[in-house]
């Protein structure tokens, strides 16, 4: 074989080598890549297995929630497969790898990196001498010749790489297999599933959303399986808190649980744990008694007190009204009620409730004073809700009263005596007329209408002339008298009250002037002594006075 021949096949078997580096060093990069890709794959799925089973299946995370955790997984997987794997695989640059070459093996002095680029146009660009180039080359093919380009490439460098791998694989492997439910159930949550992780013990009934009467008691229930422990436990708070309160939830019979909740006045959110199981959280509604927001109470009095004038209508339901008055109620209320029941003493009506449920209305007419409260059906769930008790307190009307004040005692009188009269009469609701009774020597009583009368109050001034009414009238007659008043209640004059008697006795005028002369007497010595009294007792406050201003 010719010099030339042996120099051209030594050229060719120097680029087969390059070449075999080159797909050597490729190897090394994609079994380094997907063995780190492989680390990186398998943790982030344990890690997602354990935050999630661990910490968000109990935070009560959606499956829908963890699609952001999926996108970061597929973010980081993506960063992984570009930074440890896609940016090391380059196209072949056989300059790239002879120098590689001559780094492991420094003997080379250059001479395989100028045996690469002086070939083809980069040769001819040179000018350099041609003998000299072919000397070049015959010495590459030489002194590359027992070398093994691959040597490049330390396949010892991913031992330990190696080793995490098939660790993590295994680790990997063996959590499948013992949990494999629980991958399903990560792998569904990812895929935005609302699925649960199986549990040693499962919860198979519960009490669920509910909804209570205000102040009522409500017992939670749940019924178990599998592994059941002897008591569990229910995580309670309001709509407003964050913080769960922990009750113990016993155990009753072999799989059933409850827990009391007693007096509820607010809306509460629960949910329960028995062993490793957890329900998902239910809602207690309170359901809460209708109450009024406005009142009218409309009174109307009876016929007869009219004048006087009604009031207005209230918003008291505690109310103190003259008998027989009318009264109308017309309450608003929220919620909305299909019925209420007045309930009076012994005596319950129903009130008239609109279409809206938000407005009742009834009437009465008040003859006593009772008591009442109201029982109200709500309108959503048919709960029935008591009240407190309102009072009405009925005043009845008052008979008239009448004082005689003239005249103030017993009197003698002759036959033409004027007795001059005067009363003054009173009442609750209105005056009606004013009579004059009489009696000659105790028969039979006889009546003088005097005038109507009008008003509350009022002064009665009478001249009776007895002469004229008892024509025979003569001394040594008893004449007793009294006036009676009336009011307005129907049936008229049947509300009556009479004063104090007053007797004349008819004597001759002699006797009268007698016995006025002797009053007049008797009233000036009452003078006198008051004259006295008086001036007694202005010398004590002079005297008082004197000592002072010692």
């Amino acid at each position: 074989m010719s010099n030339e021949e042996t120099t051209a096949q030594g050229r060719k078997s120097i680029e087969a080598k390059l070449r075999r580096a080159w797909k050597q060093e490729r190897r090394f990069y994609h079994l380094r890549g997907i063995s780190r890709l492989m680390v990186w794959l398998f943790t982030m799925i344990l890690l997602d297995l354990l935050i999630d089973w661990q910490i968000l299946f109990r935070s009560r995370i959606s499956g829908r929630e963890l699609l952001i955790l999926f996108a970061v997984n597929l973010g980081v997987l993506a960063w992984v497969l570009w930074h440890e794997w896609l940016r090391f695989l380059k196209p072949y640059h056989p300059e790239i790898v002879a120098l590689e070459v001559e780094d492991k093996h420094p003997e080379l002095a250059s001479l395989l990196i100028t045996y690469t680029q002086l070939k083809g146009p980069a040769l001819e660009a040179t000018g350099a001498s041609p003998a000299l180039l072919e000397a070049m080359r015959k010495q590459a093919v030489l002194k590359t010749k027992p070398l093994d380009f691959r040597e490049v490439v330390n396949f010892r460098q991913l031992r330990n790489l190696l080793l995490v791998a098939t660790g993590t694989l295994l680790l990997f492997s063996a959590v499948t297999f013992n949990w494999t439910s629980h991958m399903q159930s990560l792998l569904l949550r990812m895929l935005g599933a609302e699925v649960a992780y199986p549990t040693r013990t499962q919860i198979v009934s519960m009490s669920g959303d509910m909804t209570v009467k205000q102040g009522e008691t409500i017992r939670i229930r749940a019924q178990a399986t599998g592994k059941i422990p002897d008591e569990g436990r229910v995580y309670v708070r309001s709509e407003d808190e964050t913080t769960w309160q922990i009750l113990p939830l016993a155990r009753t019979g072999s799989d059933e649980f409850f827990r009391q909740m007693p007096e509820l006045y607010e809306d509460l959110v629960y949910r329960v744990r028995i062993g490793d199981a957890r329900s998902e959280t239910f809602t207690i509604t309170v359901s809460p008694p209708p109450e009024i927001v406005a009142a009218k109470v409309q009174l109307t009095y009876p016929l007869y007190m009219r004048d006087n004038g009604a009031p207005a209508a209230g918003a008291d339901l505690n109310l103190e009204v003259p008998m027989d008055t009318h009264i109308a109620w017309d309450l608003r209320c929220r919620p909305p009620v299909t019925a209420l029941k007045v309930k009076m003493g012994e005596k319950t009506i129903d009130a008239t409730i609109d279409a809206s449920g938000t407005r009742a209305t009834f009437e009465i007419v008040a003859t006593n004073t009772f008591k009442y409260t109201f029982i109200w059906t709500e309108r959503e769930h048919g709960f029935t809700y008591d009240d407190v008790l309102h009072v009405i307190r009925v005043v009845e009307d008052r008979i008239p009263d009448v004082e005689l004040i003239h005249p103030s005692g017993d009197r003698l009188a002759t036959t033409n005596k004027t007795v001059k009269i005067l009363a003054r009469a009173t009442d609750d609701h209105g005056l009606a007329e004013a009579t004059l009774v009489y009696s000659l020597n105790g028969q039979k009583e006889e009546r003088v209408e005097m005038r109507p009368l009008k008003g509350v109050s009022e002064d009665i001034d009478h001249n009776w002339v007895p002469k004229k009414t008892l024509p025979d009238l003569k001394e040594g007659d008893v004449l007793s008298f009294f006036l009676e008043v009336s009011d307005r209640r129907p049936p008229e004059g049947s509300h009556i009250n009479i004063s104090a008697a007053r007797r004349l006795s008819i004597v001759s005028e002699d006797q009268y002037l007698e016995w006025f002369r002797n009053e007049l007497k008797a009233q000036r010595e009452k003078i006198v002594r008051a004259r006295k009294s008086e001036k007694k007792a202005r010398d004590e406050v002079e005297n008082l006075k004197a000592e002072e201003k010692k």
